[in-house]
């Protein structure tokens, strides 16, 4: 195995994710979940296809292939693991909310006293609108096209870890 494989997967991996953080920092796309896809799969799709096409660069072609499955599998897992990363989380907030306290401690009432789960659920509904995956038809929400596909690629993940649907 050449070691250009290791070196073209990560360094188009850490090229997207410079990309993905200068753009977030000017603006947080409305529909980041799609640009996340094309920042990290079709733009990086078209260097290697040129990578392996390009005859002046001295790379082969099998080469440039592994090294963008390399880049492939770091850029699904970062992109499936991006929804997480970017919510609120209870968990870590809830520990904010201690260490921040004046003794550094509280007790289990005064966390729970401090949470609505109606606005930890507003605030995951917002970003399913936002990021298009749901669509508010009157009083109701039903999924879109990429949510229908979303969701049923973690239906299908779940049935092969063996995981039954809705339970952890």
């Amino acid at each position: 195995m050449s070691p250009h494989i290791i070196i073209y997967g990560f360094l188009s991996f850490l090229g997207c994710m410079l990309i993905h953080v200068v753009v977030w920092r000017i603006k947080i796309p409305r529909h980041d979940a799609l640009l996340l896809f094309f920042i990290f799969l079709i733009f990086p799709s078209i260097f290697f296809l040129l990578l392996g096409v390009v005859k002046s660069v001295p790379v082969s072609g099998t080469d440039a292939a592994y090294g963008f499955l390399l880049h492939v599998a770091l850029s699904v897992v970062y992109i499936s693991s991006y929804p997480a990363a970017q919510a609120i989380s209870p968990s870590l907030d809830i520990m904010l909310v201690i260490g921040s306290s004046q003794d550094r401690r509280m007790t289990e009432e005064d966390i729970i006293s401090r949470y609505d789960d109606g606005v930890l659920v507003a605030a995951r509904v917002d970003d399913l609108r936002h990021s298009s995956l749901v669509l508010q038809k009157g009083g109701t929400f039903e999924l879109t096209s990429v949510g229908k596909t979303v969701a049923g690629f973690f239906v299908l993940y779940r049935k092969l870890l063996g995981l039954h649907p809705g339970g952890g």
